[in-house]
């Protein structure tokens, strides 16, 4: 394995920063380490974006050789004061809170570590994403760019992602790309025996085993057919479905304005749950009630454009642990009880 670039790599900066505890001083030491390469904010960023989705998204993870990342942790340490456990009289409150402090950075060193030996070194491979039966994930990647996956839905990103181009294979299922605009590298989804190309805008795609269903939010795409090099161009409030079977366009046409308002109105930020209950009552045509008001105030993040309502309620529960349940045609929501 090539580790030419640990020695030089501020694993303890980026460790910090990315659990959210670096110092003033630490950010500026970091900060001109980032601006001293462009590849170093890359490869930081990478990093956070990996952290940040989960890293049980990653199966290569798992198959790190840890012994590495354990070395690496025990040659820092070793560059600084340790304690002696077996010769340290019996530790204090304060000495203990400090070493679970300590085992709980090692921690998150550690994991960090074995992201950069499987995703910085050569040969790494692409990364999965897939949601499950009444899911819902929101991937931010390395340009700003985001990717949310509806249930039952597959994504690919290329391991050059942000490189030369931005290039994300697209399976199956419901997702939603909202692009950060760069001209000088496209973003580009595949889609088997299709693709889309995109500058900077936000669109939908739903892929099936028989067709491909687009339409666009805000600024414009190009939809390719590559087996006839058809071109299609979509822009706001436009959508088309391509007939995979018969490899043919349908007609370019105007999503409906009802539906389309009420979609983009599903797209929830930091909101609180009150006013998503609110949107969803007059969405979905239901009457929603909470069990304890105290619930109400509990902050979402969710797209729910173009879900049924069972589903908008599980990614709620789901997201927020809370439960619901029917009585008499009300929707009764209430926090999951503590195992």
């Amino acid at each position: 394995m090539d580790t030419s670039f640990e020695n030089n790599f501020p694993w303890e900066l980026i460790t910090e920063s990315i659990s959210g505890n670096i110092a003033a001083s630490e950010k500026i030491e970091l900060q001109k380490w980032l601006n001293a390469d462009i590849s170093n904010k890359e490869r930081y960023n990478k990093l956070k974006e990996l952290w940040m989705n989960g890293m049980d998204e990653y199966p290569l993870y798992n198959a790190v050789n840890e012994k590495d990342a354990w070395k690496i942790l025990h040659e820092k340490l070793n560059n600084k004061q340790t304690i002696n456990i077996e010769t340290t009289p019996k530790p204090n409150n304060k000495t203990v809170i400090i070493l679970r402090r300590v085992m709980a950075f090692a921690a998150i060193f550690i994991g960090i570590v074995i992201l950069s030996i499987w995703y910085l070194n050569p040969g790494n491979k692409n990364i999965f994403y897939e949601t499950v039966t009444n899911d819902q994930k929101k991937v931010v990647l390395t340009d700003g760019s985001s990717v949310t996956l509806n249930d039952q839905t597959q994504i690919e990103v290329l391991s050059d992602y942000n490189k030369q181009s931005r290039t994300v294979i697209m399976k199956k299922g419901n997702a939603i790309f909202d692009v950060g605009h760069n001209h000088a590298k496209p973003f580009i989804v595949r889609l088997g025996d299709a693709q889309i190309q995109d500058i900077g805008t936000k669109f939908t795609v739903r892929k099936n085993d028989n067709e491909i269903y687009v339409e666009v939010a805000t600024g414009h795409i190009n939809f390719v057919n590559l087996k006839s090099n058809e071109l299609r161009t979509l822009t706001e409030g436009k959508c088309i479905t391509l007939d995979i079977k018969n490899q043919k366009f349908g007609q370019l046409a105007e999503i409906n304005t009802t539906s389309f308002m009420a979609n983009k109105a599903m797209d929830f930020q930091n909101m609180q749950l009150s006013e998503v209950i609110l949107s969803l009552q007059k969405h979905y045509g239901k009457k929603i009630i909470f069990r304890d008001n105290s619930i109400s105030t509990k902050k979402i993040t969710a797209h729910l454009q173009g879900m049924s309502f069972n589903d908008a309620m599980e990614v709620i529960c789901k997201s927020l642990n809370l439960k619901y349940s029917v009585k008499d045609s009300i929707i009764v929501l209430n926090e999951q009880p503590k195992e």
